[in-house]
C-alpha cells in the first residue's frame, strides 16, 4: 500500500518514492543566496490576521503571513498575492 504524505504545523514530508532525488528548493536557494527560515508558532495565527480584503485560500495566506513576519519579498505569479502586494500589505517579486 502506497505510503500518503504525512502533514504536521511544522512541515509537510513526502514519501521517498513521491521526493525527488535532489533537493531543487536548497539547491536554488544555494544559487541566489537565499536562505531557509525556521517556522515558528506566530506564523499560523498570523495568517487569519492580515489585512483585509485578502484571498480565503489557506496557503497563500501563510505564505503571505511568513513573509510579512520575516519581512520578506513574496516571489510568485499568483495573481491574488500580486495584487494584495499593490496594496501596500506585502512585498511582491512578480515574474
Amino acid at each position: 500500500m502506497p505510503r500518503t504524505p504525512e502533514a504536521s504545523p511544522w512541515r509537510i514530508v513526502l514519501p521517498s518514492s513521491v521526493r525527488p532525488a535532489a533537493d531543487p528548493v536548497r539547491a536554488g536557494g544555494a544559487r541566489f543566496g537565499s536562505t531557509e527560515a525556521p517556522m515558528s508558532a506566530d506564523m499560523a495565527p498570523a495568517a487569519y490576521e492580515l489585512p483585509e480584503p485578502f484571498p480565503k485560500d489557506p496557503a497563500d495566506r501563510l505564505i503571505v503571513a511568513i513573509a510579512r513576519l520575516l519581512t520578506a519579498p513574496v516571489v510568485t505569479v499568483d495573481r491574488p498575492i500580486v495584487a494584495y502586494g499593490r496594496q501596500g500589505h506585502v512585498q511582491v517579486l512578480a515574474y
